[in-house]
């Protein structure tokens, strides 16, 4: 067993915890339990001042028969190697006056506004739907905790046993280990096909883009090497995320291979909705999925977007200059501020392709929608001139 202290849940304070590594035969891995013993004080020289579950320990190794386990003798021991036998002194008291209740200070904040959202949106419900009702609120719990906190989930107890959250103990880092094993694949697609019903609002705008994680280790099969946006040396993992323009909400998201390009992720993404049961009325996308193949897909699956375009590309290029003419006008100059917009749109028709063979013969479905280019040149007025865009 050894000592951790973690100085990063609350400032100011140092929690001490106690831990150890345990061989675990069926995941071929080691499971690091800890246990929250005590805090030090904030004194020039911090002194250890134990809690009441390490009081209690300690009170009983000081009776004649101690009715103690050998995981317990071996905490007491950890605890005293590092903090001295001075420990005793610092014992909390097992005995109440008589009359009088100790008290316990919960701060409900974070469980006023996150409760409000989860009613609002029927969070909990679909989660007992998915997971079940006692890993639905741990889900919840631990949720709460990384919104408020954004730290590690192993620094979850201490926050929990402070704030009102929908579980009343705390969790520990081995009940959190379980709880996200067992979180099976089957579970997680049936929420998010709950959770979308909820964004099928005609009109309604869905922001898609990716990022990416650089990941050291070996454990994820997923993390391989790609174009790292970062510039980080290190294989990654991509995440796809789509949410709601209005509101932020997030609606979805997933991880996929590291050395997926952006452009070939969107086809993938769309896909996987689909046999979610979800198509977004209206897909907004970067530059950065702007391809002729993505473009045909989108066009000939019937998807409505907006999605900027790179003017690189010589199609681009002649709708650019077949505007010319229109931007030129008065009527098409917008002022802000100190901004001008010349603002042209054209309309084009995308000629899409499609080979399907049917009892031997190969036919070619051609699609031609109308869609429309929206080109803006943005000049910059300057005292000493002007820089264009």
């Amino acid at each position: 067993m050894h000592i951790h202290e973690n100085d990063r849940i609350h400032p100011g304070k140092t929690y001490c915890y106690v831990g150890e590594s345990l061989w675990n035969s069926k995941t071929q891995k080691y499971d690091k339990p800890i246990h929250l013993v005590g805090q030090l004080s904030n004194d020039p020289m911090p002194i250890f001042m134990p809690n009441n579950y390490m009081s209690k320990l300690l009170r009983e190794s000081l009776e004649e028969n101690p009715s103690l386990t050998e995981k317990e003798i071996l905490t007491i021991k950890t605890v005293i190697d590092n903090y001295g036998n001075s420990v005793f002194d610092r014992i909390i008291e097992a005995k109440e006056p008589v009359g009088i209740k100790t008290a316990k200070i919960t701060s409900i904040g974070p469980s006023l506004v996150f409760s409000s959202i989860t009613k609002e949106y029927g969070l909990d419900s679909l989660l007992i739907k998915a997971f079940g009702v006692e890993k639905a609120n741990k889900i919840l719990a631990i949720s709460w905790f990384l919104t408020c906190e954004g730290d590690a989930l192993s620094n979850s107890s201490a926050w929990l046993d402070y704030h009102e959250s929908p579980i009343k103990d705390t969790i520990s880092s081995q009940e959190i280990s379980d709880l996200l094993g067992k979180m099976s694949y089957e579970s997680q697609m049936m929420f998010f096909k709950l959770w979308l019903k909820n964004f099928t609002k005609s009109g309604e705008k869905i922001l898609y883009d990716l990022t990416s994680i650089s990941y050291d280790g070996e454990c994820i099969e997923l993390a391989s090497w790609g174009h790292n946006k970062d510039g980080d040396k290190s294989k990654q993992i991509n995440y796809c995320l789509l949410c709601v323009r209005s509101t932020g909400m997030p609606i979805f998201a997933w991880e996929l291979e590291g050395s997926i390009s952006d452009t070939k992720t969107l086809k993938t993404s769309l896909e996987f909705l689909n046999k979610l049961g979800f198509k977004p009325d209206c897909l907004m996308m970067d530059r950065a999925f702007d391809t002729a193949e993505n473009l045909d897909y989108m066009f000939h699956h019937n998807y409505k977007f907006l999605q900027i375009l790179k003017n690189n590309s010589n199609w681009v290029k002649n709708v650019i200059d077949y505007g010319r003419a229109y931007r030129e006008s008065p009527d098409n100059v917008y002022d802000i501020g100190k901004n001008s917009f010349f603002i042209s749109t054209t309309e084009c028709r995308w000629i899409s392709q499609n080979i399907v063979q049917k009892n031997g013969n190969i036919k070619y479905d051609l699609k031609s929608p109308f869609f429309t280019v929206y080109y803006v040149l943005w000049i910059i007025f300057k005292l000493f001139g002007y820089y264009s865009h």
